[in-house]
């Protein structure tokens, strides 16, 4: 597998590529955006195949639209807790068009970051389930709670 996730947390940016060979069943092609606030996005592409060598090649991070799609979610992102206090409504745009909400932990080596988030996402965003995704050796996002739906037009 290959993959390459990019995320803007209030300012600060962190880009992760990483290529492992993984069991069959623990790898999950996918591809999302998340927008959580203005200053708090996701991207992330993840591709898996199962051929000796496979996974070289540029990954390349899913593109983002700043055009509004006239539908809205609520949003909050919050670090060190397991729930969102406060939601405001956030704007989706492009191609996210998608409510998402869930709090876990994403672990990368010896970091790790517990968070509560909610905001607009990517059709690809709703594969993040409950449980333990094991993204690379060594990468995972422990989700305890997760909910996907349509974002509604217009008013929260």
């Amino acid at each position: 597998m290959s993959g390459m996730g990019h995320y803007t947390l209030e300012g600060r940016t962190l880009l992760i590529a990483f290529r492992s060979c993984l069991e069959p069943d623990s790898c999950r092609t996918t591809h999302f955006s998340l927008t959580f606030r203005p200053d708090v996005t996701v991207r992330a592409n993840v591709t898996c195949c199962h051929e000796d060598g496979c996974n070289t090649g540029v990954v390349k991070l899913p593109s983002v639209s700043s055009v509004p799609n006239g539908r809205l979610c609520p949003s909050c992102y919050v670090e060190g807790a397991s729930q969102c206090k406060r939601m405001e409504p956030l704007p989706c745009t492009g191609a996210e068009d998608r409510c998402v909400e869930f709090t876990g932990t994403l672990s990368a080596g010896n970091m790790s970051l517990t968070k509560a988030a909610a905001g607009c996402g990517t059709p690809g965003a709703c594969q993040k389930r409950v449980g333990v995704t094991k993204y690379a050796r060594g990468i995972f996002d422990t989700l305890t709670w997760a909910v996907c739906y349509p974002a509604p037009h217009g008013e929260l």
